[in-house]
């Protein structure tokens, strides 16, 4: 019984870390966070992120995301991704696939609303012999999940969420995971609010902006700004539980290459680390009606 409390506090443990990703590069994945960003500005591309989270902790985790979207279709923008996170040097290997779709619809004006929806597809591996116990308490457990004990385990969640967007300025909201199959998943939210201000000769476009990530009773707000200028960008985020993070990148071409990193200091433990992410995109052609109103935030 002692070994079966134990192993049910590690995966515990696990899988309350595995629904705590939170990329710094929101505009590489975006569909992630809210399906309604699907395609945003008309734009065809292809993104890669990496992510690698506590790197000095056992408990690190490492995320791959790799999309492909198109917003250029009269119908309605699509976009599919897969995302994996490979978890405490693979104790957790969770792999996801999802569609998603958004349907930008014009109001009056240049006021329109985007809602959209996706369906992901989960796997999830679990390998018992590397699991150890010293890591069972975890500072960011919120709820108890009802956990089969299986190596394998298949399931799937849905997620929604809607975008307006008023001249330069742009607000979102993502509802994640409100709905499952198989298994039981943290529901979490993000949503954001900002403003594009542009030079007159567009060289140069700030981007201030609020967040607000939740996940069950935990709250998370953070406050952002996000410059780009000519072929640079860069932008520093304060995060109001956790610290400050950073963006710093270029735009050569179609090609977009960005690096950002975080600081952390928990407040409910005393862990404490440095995160790191890498992102690359790469635009196809936009076509000429879709030519975006505004420039969304780096984050």
């Amino acid at each position: 019984m002692k070994i079966l409390i134990t192993i049910h506090s590690v995966l515990f443990a696990l899988i309350s870390f595995a629904q705590d990703i939170n990329f710094n590069q929101v505009n590489l994945a975006n569909m992630y966070f809210n399906p309604a960003l699907t395609g945003m500005n008309g734009e065809r591309k292809i993104s890669t992120v990496f992510r690698h989270q506590w790197p000095s902790s056992t408990a690190s985790i490492r995320s791959t995301f790799v999309s492909y979207q198109d917003g250029s279709n009269s119908f309605g923008n699509l976009g599919i991704y897969y995302m994996n996170d490979y978890y405490m040097n693979g104790t957790l290997n969770s792999n996801r696939i999802s569609l998603c779709y958004a349907k930008p619809i014009k109001i009056i004006g240049n006021l329109a609303i985007t809602p959209g929806i996706s369906g992901t597809f989960i796997y999830d591996r679990i390998d018992f012999s590397k699991m150890t116990f010293d890591d069972a308490e975890n500072p960011r457990i919120i709820d108890m999940y009802d956990i089969l004990f299986k190596d394998r385990h298949f399931s799937g969640t849905f997620s929604s969420g809607f975008l307006i967007t008023w001249k330069n300025v742009f607000a979102g909201v993502g509802l994640n995971q409100f709905g499952t199959i198989g298994a039981n998943y943290t529901f979490n939210t993000y949503s954001n609010i900002g403003i594009s201000l542009s030079h007159k000769e567009h060289d140069l476009t700030v981007i201030p902006e609020i967040s607000l990530n939740t996940m069950q009773e935990s709250y998370n707000a953070a406050v952002k700004v996000s410059s780009i200028y000519k072929w640079g960008k860069i932008g520093i985020e304060y995060n109001l539980r956790n610290g400050f993070s950073a963006i710093a990148g270029v735009q050569l071409a179609n090609f977009d290459f960005a690096v950002s990193t975080e600081w952390t200091n928990s407040e409910s433990s005393d862990f404490n680390d440095v995160y790191f992410e890498i992102g690359c995109t790469y635009t196809f052609k936009k076509q000429g009606k879709n030519k975006p109103l505004y420039n969304y935030s780096l984050f």
